[in-house]
C-alpha cells in the first residue's frame, strides 16, 4: 500500500493504492471510497471493472455514491423513524419521503483518516456524531480495504456509545466488461436467495415473497437481460431489491464476453441488488455518458428497513459492543464460460 495528500477543493485527503499481479486499487479516505479497482482481462491488460468519475473532485459530491461506504444505516426506512428501548427517534427525512442512506448524516460524504496500513491492508477510521439527522449514537467507524491474492475484503467495525442500528454497504458499481465496453445486460447473476422483499412505491422495502416464477430468481445463473425486460416497466425500472441470502454458495457474477467472474460471500443476510435505473448528467471514466444499466450495485448488508420489518433487526448495534461485518469479494478468470439463456 502506498499513501499521497490529494488536495480536493481545498481540503486535504488521501489517496491508498494497491498493486499485485491480481489487482490495481485505488482508495480515497473521503468517504472510505474506491475510486478504482482494476483486474486483468485474458490477455493481462488491466482494465476497471467499476464505475468511476473521471477526477477525485466529483468524489466530493458523488451523487451515485460510486464506492462509497454508505451509513450508518443503508438503505431507505420507512416510516423514517426506529425506535430504540421504548422510545422513537424521528429521522431527518425528507417529507414524506423514506430516510434513505442515512440522509445528511452518509458516511460516503465524510472525511476518514488513515489509522492503520499495511502491504495488502489499510484500515480507515471516522466519528459519527449523535442526532446528526435525528440518527442516534456516537459512533466510531473503521472502514478496512485488504487485498490477498485474488481476493478483495471489505471489514467494517463500528461501536456507539448508545443502543443504536447500524447497517453499512459498500456501493461500488460493478461492470466487469473492462473499461465499460458494455452494459451489464449480457452479465450473469447467480444468487443464494429463495425470497426478495417486495418494494412500496417509494422504494422501501414491504413484505418478503418467494422469487419462484417471477423476474427475481436468480438461484440458476441467469442473463440479466431477462430479468430486467421484464421489470423495465415497473416503478422500479428494473432491480433495486433486497434478496434474503441463504446457504453457504456465494453471489456470483460473470461476464460471457471478457470471461471475468467475480464471487461473492459476506457475513451479511442480505444484498440489494441495484441495476443502475436513474440517471445522471455524469460522464464516466474512460469517457461513457451515464446510461440504464452501465453498472450493477451487489449491496451486501442487512435487510433495509429491518428496524420496521423484523421482530429482532440484525441491525441492532448495543452499546459499547463492537459490530462487525465483512465481505470477500474474488476476482477471477473464465475461459469456459458459456452462453446461458
Amino acid at each position: 500500500m502506498k499513501t499521497q495528500t490529494v488536495s480536493l477543493h481545498q481540503e486535504t485527503h488521501t489517496l491508498i493504492t494497491f498493486q499485485s499481479e491480481a489487482f490495481k486499487a485505488t482508495i480515497l479516505s473521503y468517504g472510505a471510497t474506491l475510486v478504482d479497482l482494476q483486474t486483468p482481462n485474458v490477455k493481462g491488460e488491466f482494465e476497471s471493472i467499476v464505475i468511476r468519475y473521471q477526477t477525485l473532485e466529483d468524489y466530493l459530491k458523488n451523487t451515485k455514491l460510486l464506492g462509497s461506504t454508505v451509513g450508518p444505516y443503508a438503505g431507505r426506512i420507512w416510516p423514517a423513524s426506529m425506535t430504540i428501548n421504548k422510545k422513537t427517534w424521528l429521522l431527518d427525512a425528507r417529507e414524506n419521503t423514506p430516510f434513505l442512506h442515512s440522509e445528511a448524516a452518509n458516511l460516503a460524504r465524510k472525511p476518514f483518516v488513515v489509522e492503520t496500513l499495511g502491504e495488502t491492508f489499510v484500515t480507515l477510521k471516522t466519528t459519527h456524531p449523535s442526532l446528526k439527522a435525528g440518527y442516534p449514537g456516537n459512533l466510531d467507524i473503521w472502514v478496512t480495504y485488504r487485498f490477498e491474492g485474488d481476493v478483495m475484503t471489505i471489514e467494517t467495525a463500528v461501536q456507539s456509545d448508545e443502543d443504536t442500528y447500524v447497517n453499512l454497504a459498500h456501493h461500488s458499481y460493478f461492470n466487469l466488461s473492462g473499461n465499460l465496453k458494455h452494459d451489464i445486460t449480457h452479465h450473469r447473476l447467480t444468487l443464494p436467495a429463495a425470497s426478495v422483499y417486495r418494494l412500496r412505491e417509494n422504494g422501501s422495502p414491504e413484505a418478503k415473497i418467494p422469487v419462484k416464477d417471477t423476474p427475481f430468481d436468480f438461484q440458476e445463473a441467469s442473463v440479466l437481460e431477462t430479468s430486467l425486460s421484464q421489470l423495465k416497466n415497473s416503478h422500479t425500472k428494473g432491480l433495486d431489491h433486497p434478496f434474503m441470502l441463504q446457504g453457504d454458495e456465494p453471489i456470483v457474477l460473470e461476464d460471457p464476453m471478457s470471461k471475468r467472474s467475480l464471487s461473492i460471500r459476506t457475513s451479511y443476510d442480505s444484498v440489494v441488488v441495484y441495476s443502475n435505473n436513474h440517471l445522471s448528467d455524469h460522464v464516466f471514466y474512460p469517457a461513457e455518458k451515464d446510461r440504464l444499466h452501465l453498472g450493477i450495485c451487489l449491496e451486501t448488508q442487512h435487510l433495509p428497513n429491518d428496524v420496521h420489518l423484523l421482530e429482532n433487526p440484525p441491525s441492532f448495534c448495543p452499546a459499547n459492543t463492537l459490530n462487525v461485518q465483512h465481505t470477500h469479494y474474488r476476482f477471477s478468470l473464465n475461459t469456459k464460460t458459456t452462453e446461458v439463456a
